[in-house]
């Protein structure tokens, strides 16, 4: 017997409630849009309750991604 939980194979809730919480239109052409997405996701297998993610889904500050050339 193990005493790990298992995660759930869906989360309980979607990163589109929060989207639409937010009255985000959801572009899934937009990299913001899609790192949010993932964020939440992220957020939702660690726990994190509902207030966590809109905050999580609102960065005051930028997020920046170098390609090396």
């Amino acid at each position: 017997m193990s005493d790990i939980a298992t995660a759930p194979l869906s989360p309980p809730h979607l990163p589109d409630q929060v989207f639409e919480e937010l009255e985000i239109v959801k572009d899934p052409t937009n990299l913001f849009h899609q790192t949010i997405e993932q964020v939440l996701i992220a957020a939702q297998y660690c726990g994190l309750r509902h207030h966590q993610q809109i905050i999580l889904a609102q960065p005051k500050n930028e997020i920046m991604v170098h390609f090396p050339v």
